[in-house]
């Protein structure tokens, strides 16, 4: 008896579309790995500031920016759910690669609260003024 070669070429298929998923995972954890070193090795500190948090059709990212050598850089870091508090405009650590910066990431459990340090790393405080509504 002879298979039918639709199902054959069905199974052929889905093994080659499997093998392409698993190659396409290694891939991804490898270059993660790569990136985690290549800042861990050449690792500058300092400070971002949270731009936004993006939500995307499946996962959550909080989006960032920084400066380095008075260039502005920015990053995102997926979020497993939204925080409990509003982190947007908050400032926290940042590694960064000195080789490459744009393999940079930011650690939402270190916020920085010293202004001065805020200041060091080029950022500005926006100053609103609060218009009093009894002197129309």
């Amino acid at each position: 008896m002879t298979e039918k070669p639709s199902v054959n070429k069905n199974f052929r298929g889905l093994v080659l579309f499997l093998v392409l998923m698993l190659l396409l995972y290694i891939g991804s954890l490898v270059y993660n790995n790569y990136v985690n070193k290549k800042i861990q090795n050449g690792k500058m500190v300092t400070i971002g500031r949270i731009i936004e948090i993006a939500s995307g059709a499946k996962n959550l990212s909080v989006k960032y920016q920084f400066k380095l050598h008075n260039e502005d850089y920015r990053g995102a870091l997926p979020i497993d759910n939204y925080p409990k508090i509003n982190i947007v405009g908050k400032f926290f650590e940042v590694h960064v690669s000195q080789e490459n910066p744009g393999f940079n990431k930011i650690f939402l459990d270190k916020e920085i609260t010293d202004s001065i340090a805020i200041l060091k790393a080029g950022f500005s405080f926006e100053t609103r003024i609060k218009r009093n509504q009894f002197q129309d």
